[in-house]
């Protein structure tokens, strides 16, 4: 994308464990990005993130249009594969880099942070 550089990494506590995150390609100039975390650590936990990584990759075309019933579907699947017990954090962002607009959702996570190139914050 001209206007967007972007790159991830994930360190886990442990050797694996509920932390997630992902690029998604929506469609021609917009990019999701998603990040999870799940209830947990350890191999638990990871089982239950490789069930909700599926989800938001699967569902993609619904947050181009749609984000609130692309995220209530997330949701639904997870809760539906999941014990009672169990929960996630999910954040999700759109990037349009033709407008570069970012919209975002945040579902029970911590709020996202927007660095910019002059190190100022939003």
């Amino acid at each position: 994308m001209k206007t967007l550089e972007y790159a991830g990494l994930c360190r886990q506590a442990r050797q694996v464990g509920g932390d997630y995150f992902d690029f998604l390609n929506l469609v021609q100039q917009r990019l999701g990005l998603v990040v999870g975390d799940v209830s947990g650590k350890g191999m638990a936990a990871a089982r239950l993130m490789a069930n909700l990584q599926a989800n938001p990759r699967s569902q993609s075309a619904l947050a181009v249009t749609q984000p609130e019933v692309f995220l209530r579907s997330v949701n639904h699947f997870f809760y539906g594969n999941t014990v009672e017990s169990a929960y996630a954090s999910l954040f999700f962002a759109d990037y349009d880099a033709e407008s570069c607009r970012l919209r975002y959702a945040n579902c029970g996570h911590l709020s996202g942070l927007i660095l910019r190139s002059d190190n100022t914050s939003a």
